[in-house]
């Protein structure tokens, strides 16, 4: 993987695709005289059909192009998720520039061009690339971590996490809580978490890329947990939302105490039973 903060990475690039070879060539002239790399592409077709490089990017769209829409071709990049979109064109109107926007455009202009408006949006377009980028290494470093975690690793990290103590953790696992205290050290080593808030960090992150609930099941002194611990249908903060269902049919939860099931309605229940498992809304 190149490094993010590499020269093939940081020497950005605008990709210009217009049909219109004076504001094409007009426009990839003025960014060469910022010293900004430029190339134009005719078609949609053309620019997207092309390997895409490691450097950072923006794309300056026309809305009329001799193969597709603008607007369809901003759709189709958005799903291969290509650099940031800046609509410059000669027959815009508000609606359009509305529907640009709302995809997810840095900015629409229409004719004649501010140069300096222009400039402003590569660079804000420029920024947010490199953002993304960073995140998405970020995203892939930390999947990769929780896959070296071993299966009891991933218990143990998904019971710290939770707030349990370690002698309550243990019991739930069946395991001494000296044996807990060993996972916990390798877990906080191979996350490289220098701290309990960083690991809970970590756990926010994984539960918006699906990752804990790959885990399937957890004990009803584990859901319990979480549900005193967070509001009911959170799990974390800015995630999306989840909460906790039962796997078996049940008629018996508390309303009156939130939603949080009595700890004895379990206690009579056949280990056999199946357990509560944490799912997508």
């Amino acid at each position: 993987m190149i490094p993010i903060d590499s020269p093939t990475i940081s020497a950005p690039i605008v990709h210009v695709i217009s049909n219109d070879a004076t504001r094409a060539a007009s426009l990839a002239e003025f960014f060469l005289s910022r010293s900004i790399d430029a190339d134009v592409f005719v078609t949609a077709r053309e620019y997207i059909d092309k390997p895409r490089s490691e450097r950072v990017a923006c794309v300056i769209l026309d809305l009329n192009l001799a193969d597709i829409s603008g607007l369809e071709a901003q759709s189709r990049l958005a799903e291969r998720d290509g650099p940031p979109v800046i609509f410059v064109t000669a027959s815009g109107d508000l609606n359009t520039g509305v529907r640009a926007m709302k995809n997810g455009a840095v900015d629409f202009m229409s004719e004649p061009i501010d140069f300096q408006r222009l400039l402003f949006a590569v660079e804000l377009a420029f920024a947010m690339e490199r953002t993304h980028r960073r995140d998405n290494v970020e995203r892939l470093s930390l999947l990769r971590r929780w896959d070296s975690l071993t299966p009891r690793e991933q218990d143990v990290f998904q019971f710290t996490v939770a707030g349990f103590l370690n002698k309550q953790a243990a019991a739930e696992l069946g395991i001494t809580e000296n044996t807990f205290q060993v996972h916990r050290g390798r877990v906080m080593r191979k996350m490289r978490a220098d701290s309990l808030a960083a690991l809970v960090r970590m756990s926010t992150r994984l539960e918006s890329m699906d990752c804990l609930e790959k885990k399937g099941e957890w004990s009803a002194q584990a859901v319990t947990a979480l549900l005193v611990k967070r509001p009911e249908g959170t799990f974390g903060e800015a995630n999306p939302v989840s909460r906790i269902v039962p796997s078996f049919p049940d008629t018996s939860r508390n309303r009156a105490s939130g939603g949080i099931e009595d700890m004895a309605s379990f206690k009579g229940r056949s280990p056999a039973q199946p357990r509560l498992r944490l799912a997508r809304v």
